[in-house]
Order: C-alpha cells, then structure tokens, then sequence
C-alpha cells in the first residue's frame, strides 16, 4: 500500500524549535527554505502529508510567517519540483521573478520551487499542496526552462474538478495499491496539467521530444485514468459529491 498519512506540527515547542522544526519539515518535502515569523512571538503551524507514487500530497497550516527561497544555484538544484498550491484559507502574497500574485481562498498557483521566490502570509492560512518531480512533466513533453508563476481559478471548470480530485486522492492515498497508486498518479499529473495547458503558463516541446505518445492521447489518459481511479476505489463517488472549503466560504460571503 502507498504511505499513510504522517503529521507534524509546532505546538507546544519553544519559538526557535517551532521554526527549526518547520524548516526541517519543508526540507523534507520539496528543500530547504528561509522561514521567518514575521515579529510573532511564535510560529503555529501543522502539516499532514502522504505520497502517492512519485507525487507528494499536502495539507498545510500556518500562522504568520514569510517564506522565502532566495538567489543560490546551490539551493536550486535542491528544489527539483513544480509546486501546485491551492488556497483554502486565508491570504497570501507571492512573488517570483519580479511578478507579483495575491492568493485568496478558491485560487491555484503552479509555479517552479527552484526559481528563487517569496510567499508572505500575514495571518493564518491553509494550502492544499501538490509536489510534483520536474521529471515526471518532463516525460509529459513540458520545457520546464520557461515556466512563470501560473495563478488560476479553482472555484470552477477544469481548476475546481482538478482540487476536488487532489482532495479525493489525499484521503484514500493510504488505501492505494502500488499499481493502483501509479494509476492515480499519472492521472493526477495531466488532470493538474489542463487548465495550465489552457493558460499557456508551461511550453511545451515539440512534436516528438516529449514521452512516446503523452501529447496526442493526453485527453484520452485523463479519462481513462479517472476511470480507472474510481472503479477500483467504490467509496470515491460519494467522495466526489462534497463541497470543497473553500467553495462553501466563497458562498457564504
């Protein structure tokens, strides 16, 4: 079976232990990060986290803090991943390569973790968070060199049906089989990719230089992944019928 869900959080340890313990944390998942507090007397904060094949799955919650990624060819080539970052609550600021990008609840941002960038939270928020290996959007035929900092709409269309299955796959990762997780993933990965494709935020390389086949029958793989997905898993449809948190607090206000 794939790994089961794993915790860690910040409470009850000492200011400095609080963000050592984060930083660490981070490190973990996708390199290491300067983290600052922001003059708050501590750093409350909590990550569940699992995989599914080669892809990470996160929940992340903080308080305030400023995450920054700064300017080193060392830490970049610790940073091999594309980050998928859904907002479910709360507000933050990102900035990447002079572009600037406010994040409310209902919003997704794909970006390149190994461009230097900063994301600043000035209260507490909640990420629902997909780490993806470059190499795995590599086989997918993407040149990864030209890829800004994508902001898109999870509240509808292809971005929501994309969280909605992020939130599914989160809670039945540890049910998965090895195979069946791989299944999952794969499927994950191109239903990630619609509504970026659709943004033009990643180029992709031509005809023939990408994986065998994965550009012509991406459509197709996505389908049948899905397909796949919930036949092997029967609780999923009732899984698929809830409302996402942040589409209930959009409607609320």
């Amino acid at each position: 079976m794939s790994n089961s869900v794993r915790s860690l959080s910040t409470s009850g340890l000492a200011p400095k232990k609080q963000i050592q313990c984060w930083t660490d944390a981070l490190s973990e998942l996708c390199g290491r990060f300067d983290i600052d507090p922001m003059e708050a007397s501590s750093l409350e904060g909590q990550i569940n986290y699992t995989t599914v094949s080669k892809l990470k799955l996160c929940q992340i919650e903080a308080s305030q803090h400023r995450l920054a990624h700064p300017v080193s060819p060392a830490k970049s080539a610790e940073h091999p991943y594309v980050k998928i970052l859904f907002q479910t609550y709360g507000i933050s600021h990102f900035e990447q390569g002079g572009r600037r990008i406010e994040l409310l609840p209902g919003d997704c941002l794909a970006y390149d973790v190994s461009c230097p960038h900063t994301i600043i939270s000035p209260s507490l928020t909640r990420h629902e968070v997909v780490i993806v290996p470059k190499e795995l959007l590599q086989e997918r035929g993407f040149h990864l060199e030209k890829m800004a900092p994508c902001k898109l709409s999870a509240r509808t269309g292809t971005g929501r049906i994309a969280y909605d299955f992020v939130h599914a796959a989160f809670g039945e990762a540890a049910k998965l089989s090895p195979y069946n997780a791989t299944g999952v993933a794969d499927s994950l990965i191109d239903l990630l990719l619609l509504p970026l494709r659709v943004a033009g935020s990643v180029a992709e390389l031509p005809s023939g230089t990408g994986g065998p086949g994965r550009k012509n029958n991406h459509r197709c793989r996505v389908f049948v992944g899905l397909f796949k997905f919930v036949a092997f898993q029967p609780c999923l449809p009732e899984v698929f019928r809830y409302r996402s948190v942040f589409h209930s607090q959009s409607a609320a206000r």
